[in-house]
């Protein structure tokens, strides 16, 4: 190994809150409890690939999901120590946005002369006032696509020259740079596979979870969606022979292994996705767990080369996402009878669907509330789902409603980004009616709403008896934030050296108490919020 290297990726932590997995993200089902899953992000991986095809160097550290021993301090400073490098890239998101800040105010105490790079959806959108929440600390924001971004950082840095003369699609403390050209075609094609080989041989052992991508934006314009935006309202497609050599890859190096499809509208070109698909069958031995897809997006030609894709083992994901008629309409999204009709087309195939659903959209209310949880004990009794993959709405940076909240009816009540997370806390805003300014829905009342759901999908689930013992529970996961204060935490081990929300601690003990009567299992009635 080198004394030094060019450029350390870095995957910020997370809060390590138990979910009720069963619900909320299905294909645990697939891993025993005692076993630990570790999601790769593809964005550093591929970035590395790219820098190392050029020859520069790289590793890459996960610090939520690899094992560690040690504080969060303890963790980034070994790492830094052991690598010396000269730039250190870090991936975040909204939820994670606090733990990056963390991270790298620990890397600057050790060594100010670090070129610290933060790209992501989040800082993308809010640029320049992530480097004002950083106390300037981020040297340099990456807005959107990353590989010639990252490429042209490394290239003028280490050469000494001045990035803000030399590099586009730059945000740093002195100056705002154009934006940069997204890959074509042809450049997106010619990608090197991900660098799956900086990922640690001991952690190999997991089962390591892959979403991969056989396409690269979005033409379709959903209200709460920021991928149009940030891939420029384009749809690219990846050569299909390169995305099988990386499935390929991936079985060599990782015995245990998840595949997951995660493009919106991974059938979208249908000849691409039929050489996909040919190409699949005949050299993968891997059953894919999930792909996504939409509801328009469900014709039998397209759904029977996705039955080929599942090898009958997997799930698709269909993006429902609300019952009500008014929100799919301010969604942007099919109508409900598009979405039904494409549940059934799917049902009629024989591939087990388990669509996304959105809890506490704009427009919401108590009425949309008790038409949702109407529509989920529809498509159960009608066998239409296995289960629903269910989310919080969250008004992220880049998304309509966080940009212009009066006009979408949302209050924001804080902009403490721990907060945005889709599916562990009260939401940080509550819903009003835009006309009257009338509160149609509390933060408190949109959390009932969607313990409401996961309550009544669970007792489904339970029936189907597709739920085992190693799942976690709600009422588990409602036991364990009351009883372990350590689950208030976020670090890469049990200890942790950034925040403790004692205020959140009497909320979950309050929504404990309140559930109380839900511990012999899930009742039929409406959960409402004292």
């Amino acid at each position: 190994m080198p004394d030094s290297i060019d450029v350390l990726f870095l995957v910020p932590p997370i809060k390590p809150i138990l979910r009720p997995l069963d619900v909320i993200f299905p294909f645990y089902k697939h891993s025993k409890p005692t076993e630990n899953l570790i999601p790769l992000q593809l964005g550093p991986l591929s970035i590395a690939a790219y820098l190392r095809q050029d020859g520069f160097s790289c590793q890459y550290i996960d610090l939520c999901h690899f094992k560690g021993n040690s504080t969060l301090s303890e963790t980034v400073i070994n790492h830094l120590k052991k690598y010396n490098p000269s730039i250190v890239g870090l991936t975040s998101y909204t939820s994670n946005f606090n733990a990056t800040l963390k991270v790298i105010d620990i890397i600057k105490e050790i060594d100010p002369n670090i070129l610290v790079c933060v790209g992501g959806p989040h800082v993308t959108f809010l640029d320049r006032y992530s480097i004002e929440e950083s106390n300037y600390k981020i040297d340099v924001v990456v807005r959107g696509e990353g590989e010639k971004i990252m490429r042209d950082i490394v290239y003028y840095y280490l050469k000494g020259l001045p990035l803000e003369e030399n590099v586009r699609g730059i945000t740093t403390k002195m100056k705002r740079m154009p934006d940069q050209k997204l890959l074509s075609n042809e450049e997106l094609g010619n990608l090197p596979p991900m660098a799956f080989d900086l990922i640690p041989k001991k952690e190999r052992k997991n089962i390591i979870y892959i979403p991969l991508n056989a396409t690269r934006g979005c033409s379709y314009r959903c209200t709460f969606c920021t991928n149009p935006h940030f891939w420029g309202h384009k749809i690219r497609f990846r050569d299909p022979e390169k995305v099988i050599e990386e499935i390929l890859i991936a079985e060599a190096l990782f015995p245990k292994r998840m595949i997951e499809f995660t493009d919106t509208i991974l059938p979208f070109k249908l000849t691409h996705f039929e050489k996909l698909v040919n190409l699949y069958e005949k050299l993968i031995h891997t059953p894919i767990t999930m792909a996504l897809t939409r509801a328009n997006l469900t014709d039998n030609k397209r759904m029977q080369l996705m039955k080929t894709l599942l090898k009958e083992k997997g799930y698709i994901v269909i993006g429902v996402e609300n019952g009500n008629p008014k929100i799919l309409e301010l969604m942007n999204k099919p109508s409900w009878e598009e979405q039904l009709q494409a549940l059934k087309n799917v049902k009629k195939l024989g591939i087990t669907a388990i669509p996304s659903w959105i809890v506490g959209f704009c427009g919401e209310n108590l009425s949309t509330m008790t038409h949702n949880l109407e529509k989920i004990e529809y498509l159960n009794k009608k066998e239409l789902v296995s289960s629903i993959v269910l989310f919080i709405w969250i008004p992220i940076p880049g998304s309509l409603p966080f940009q212009n909240p009066k006009k979408y009816g949302v209050k924001i009540h804080t902009y403490n980004w721990d907060f945005y997370d889709r599916a562990v806390f009260p939401p940080p805003y509550s819903l009003f009616d835009p006309i009257s300014g009338e509160i149609t829905l509390t933060n408190m009342q949109i959390w009932a709403y969607y313990l409401s759901m996961i309550f009544l999908q669970t007792k489904w689930s339970r029936k189907r008896k597709s739920l085992k013992r190693g799942d976690i529970s709600i009422n588990h996961f409602m036991k364990a934030i009351c009883k372990n204060l350590n689950l208030l935490f976020f670090s890469p081990a049990g200890e942790s050296d950034i925040t403790i929300y004692e205020d959140l601690f009497s909320q979950y003990k309050d929504l404990f108490n309140h559930f109380q009567p839900l511990k012999k299992g899930p009742k039929k009635e409406l959960i409402t919020c004292h």
